[in-house]
């Protein structure tokens, strides 16, 4: 029989060997119910005074009890002392910006710029969690272990993640941008910020409680995020399912191909090529990714749209010069065409890829924005050759090459092409000189013949 006897204040009698679980269950929920008031009832007049030198009486004096709150004067010093904490730590991004000022000045600094921050930022992290004169962490999970009872303790949480949130944003946006990576799509800097800071915060609580956690643990977590939440700006979109639903659609209209290169340009002159992708060109221009696709299969193909308004330019440049001597202006259309591949590397990348793209597409139609560049150039060669234009599209897939894939200046570039085609233009002409110095000597003797056969016949 269970002994439910009354206790004193209406508290019932604990069944015999049910105390103890029933006190657990207490506790839990107690926890659970937790504020920061509770957390520092720890703290007493007492200990205040040993650790301040101060008296008893400051105390009081500082922080009178307040009848409407049930607070008593430590726990109104301690709850002060807390939301007075700065959580701000300028030292990861003044390590960053050391980091950007050493290495980003070297190509080979720019390749491991991800794996050096991620390295910086774990060994502040690591020091944060361990070393005992950090508090940064021990008051983050304190504060976070009561939020959701004090509002006054979420309300600091909440800007000090804002802030943080503001702060990583500039950081991933000027990693990526110094290391050619961009957000995959329909994803921001924003996010990656967040999901970094939560990857971030989430493996510091195991690096407090597991001694076997490694540091590189830490920066294995970022560069995971960084991974899976970013690609490289020439890479494809991943977009094959999509293209394959997408065979069969009808052709994008005028309009739409109009809007389509609105979109283009209005994203490259706002934030570069390396921004520019299916997705988001989709939904500015209001055609649908997947009709998209069926005309441009990877962002890459969009890249004609800017690259003929390049060309636009250097057309124009030189028409202006057409009253100059056919060496002359070759030599500045070259100068030309380098210095706009050179300004544009990344674009002209995406012009080779495309083209790699539509390798079973043979004539023209296989290169359409280009066959004005190689046509420019053809027409400054000499006529009458087939030769002059296999050089000229040689020459200008050099020029493409040598802009997207090495570190040549356009002035190198220009002055290479330029040698390799004033030779091209001297064994052309060394050439038909030839032939028609082999066809005046074939004349010569037929001649001296006629001459013979006439003495002969005047002497007979």
């Amino acid at each position: 029989m269970v002994d439910e006897r009354a206790a004193p204040s209406g508290r019932t009698r604990a069944a015999r060997g049910t105390a103890r679980d029933r006190l657990r269950d207490a506790g839990a929920r107690l926890f659970g119910q937790a504020t920061l008031d509770d957390l520092s009832a720890f703290a007493t007049v007492g200990r205040l005074t040993t650790a301040s030198g101060l008296s008893s009486g400051a105390v009081y004096s500082a922080f009178p009890t307040d009848p409407d709150v049930a607070r008593s004067a430590p726990q109104s010093a301690m709850r002060d002392a807390y939301l007075s904490l700065d959580f701000a730590d300028d030292r990861i991004m003044t390590g960053v910006i050391d980091i950007f000022e050493r290495t980003v000045a070297s190509p080979e600094g720019a390749a491991r710029l991800i794996n050096t921050v991620a390295e910086l930022v774990a060994e502040f992290v690591a020091e944060g969690v361990r070393d005992p004169l950090r508090w940064e962490y021990s008051h983050l999970w304190l504060g976070t272990a009561v939020a959701s009872n004090d509002p006054e303790v979420a309300r600091m949480l909440a800007d000090y993640y804002a802030g943080l949130d503001a702060s990583y944003d500039l950081l991933v946006h000027a990693v990526l941008r110094q290391t050619g990576r961009v957000p995959i799509g329909g994803v921001q800097s924003r996010d990656i910020a967040r999901v970094l800071i939560a990857s971030v915060d989430g493996a510091a609580v195991r690096f407090r409680i597991d001694a076997d956690f490694d540091v590189a643990m830490l920066s294995s977590t970022m560069l995971g995020v960084v991974a899976a939440m970013t690609r490289r700006v020439d890479e494809a979109d991943d977009v094959f399912a999509r293209r394959l639903s997408s065979a069969g659609d009808d052709p994008l209209s005028a309009a739409e191909l109009d809007a389509v290169a609105a979109a283009v340009r209005r994203v490259e002159e706002r934030a570069g090529w390396q921004e520019v992708d299916l997705g988001r060109i989709a939904a500015l221009s209001g055609v649908d990714e997947v009709t998209l696709v069926g005309r441009y299969p990877t962002r890459h193909h969009l890249a004609a749209i800017i690259w003929s308004r390049v060309l636009d330019r250097v057309e124009r440049r030189a028409e202006a010069r057409s009253d100059r001597d056919r060496r002359g202006q070759l030599r500045e259309l070259v100068s030309d065409l380098t210095d706009a591949a050179c300004a544009n590397r990344s674009l002209v990348a995406s012009l080779l890829t495309a083209r790699l793209h539509r390798s079973s597409v043979v004539g023209d139609d296989a290169d359409p924005v280009n066959v004005r560049a190689v046509a420019m150039i053809t027409s400054l060669l000499p006529g009458g050759m087939a030769i002059t234009e296999v050089a000229a599209r040689t020459a200008f897939d050099a020029l493409l090459l040598g802009a997207a894939g090495s570190t040549a200046t356009a002035d190198e570039l220009s002055a290479v092409l330029v040698a390799g085609l004033d030779a091209l233009i001297d064994w052309v002409d060394a050439t038909e000189s030839r032939a028609l110095g082999d066809e005046a000597a074939a004349d010569e003797p037929a001649h001296r013949v006629d001459r013979r056969d006439a003495s002969t016949e005047e002497a007979t």
